[in-house]
């Protein structure tokens, strides 16, 4: 495509964060392309599960209980649950440049 038309998007920190360029590098490398869209969800979400499921056994409460004391600096951003184990994540507008970097939008 010569032209690509322009594209508007709203992103998390997963494609505009530090921790979230060496996820996207590390893959690149192990795997020969680049991660899909879902990727860094999917690897922090096994995080967040191995995190709750090790303060349920400490503490000696359920994994739904848990959830709401789960922190996490991922590579999607920072998340945390609240006491219905809602995430409330940093969300973006940003402009997907010819050149395929990002640009936020005020």
């Amino acid at each position: 495509m010569t032209n690509p038309p322009e594209v508007y998007m709203a992103s998390t920190d997963f494609y505009l964060g530090k921790k979230a360029d060496e996820f996207k590098n590390k893959f690149e490398t192990k795997y020969g392309t680049k991660p899909p869209y879902l990727a860094g969800y999917i690897y922090d979400t096994v995080y967040i599960i191995a995190r709750a499921a090790k303060i349920a056994d400490k503490e000696g409460i359920s994994l739904k209980e848990a959830l709401k004391k789960v922190k996490l600096d991922g590579v999607s951003g920072f998340l945390e649950f609240d006491e219905d184990r809602e995430t409330h994540t940093k969300w973006y507008f940003v402009k997907l440049n010819k050149d395929g970097s990002l640009q936020i939008l005020e």
